[in-house]
């Protein structure tokens, strides 16, 4: 028998479980008792349930977490690593979403400012699932854009076009992204590597080209939130 630990906002049918899963669900508004996850072998979390060395006892019978979520900055990786501990994230689950979310935002700016799409130019921060799938949806509208994504460049992955081809990714400069109208941040939030994105969107990059809109389909903590108000 498996003993299966989640947050109860997940929708989780009897149908979706092995019949040897035993669910048992937790309030993430007031976590979860010690005996409960000292006993659990798997755990599902949402991004409101931080999984750390303090949340995570070592005695814990835990072997496998899931968070239905892309965004994993609540998960503490490394520890999960040394305690031979599987993750799982639910990256690219929402990309198409996330992406529609982003075209909606642009179609009702230039209806607002009577513009036409092939006057805006939109700069995409990262060229993962969603700001891929952003940046396809956007030319099919008839918008210019352009992907900053340097780690993807120098790790040599390759990237869907709106043909359905996969090509190698190709980076365009920070002096290009930031020379947009309209800027779509699309990075997870971190803090080390050659390209940390906690406030990466600072008032000095808002400055080198004032921009029209902020679409912010990342993390708060990826925009300096006190410069985007006072370059309102």
């Amino acid at each position: 028998m498996i003993r299966l630990l989640a947050d109860e906002q997940l929708l989780l049918p009897d149908s979706m479980l092995h019949e040897d899963v035993e669910l048992k669900t937790f309030n993430p508004l007031k976590g979860w008792t010690p005996e409960e996850i000292l006993t659990a072998d798997a755990l599902f979390v949402r991004t409101v349930t931080p999984v750390t060395a303090d949340t995570l006892p070592k005695k814990s019978a835990v072997r496998f977490i899931a968070t239905a979520s892309a965004g994993k900055d609540h998960v503490d990786e490394k520890m999960l690593q040394e305690r031979s501990i599987t993750f799982c994230d639910a990256g690219g689950s929402n990309a198409v979403s996330v992406a529609e979310y982003v075209a909606v935002a642009l179609l009702d700016f230039i209806t607002q400012t009577d513009t036409a799409p092939s006057e805006v130019s939109v700069g995409i921060a990262g060229a993962g699932h969603t700001g891929s799938a952003a940046n396809r949806l956007l030319r099919k509208l008839g918008f210019s854009t352009v992907l900053y994504d340097p780690p993807k460049e120098e790790r040599g992955e390759h990237i869907l076009v709106e043909s359905g081809t996969s090509v190698p990714f190709s980076s365009s400069s920070l002096h290009e992204f930031l020379e947009t109208d309209v800027v779509s941040l699309h990075v997870p939030l971190t803090d080390s590597g050659a390209y940390p994105t906690r406030g990466f969107l600072d008032g000095k990059k808002l400055q080198h080209t004032p921009k029209k809109l902020v679409v912010n389909a990342s993390r708060g903590g990826v925009a300096d939130e006190q410069a985007l108000l006072e370059a309102c």
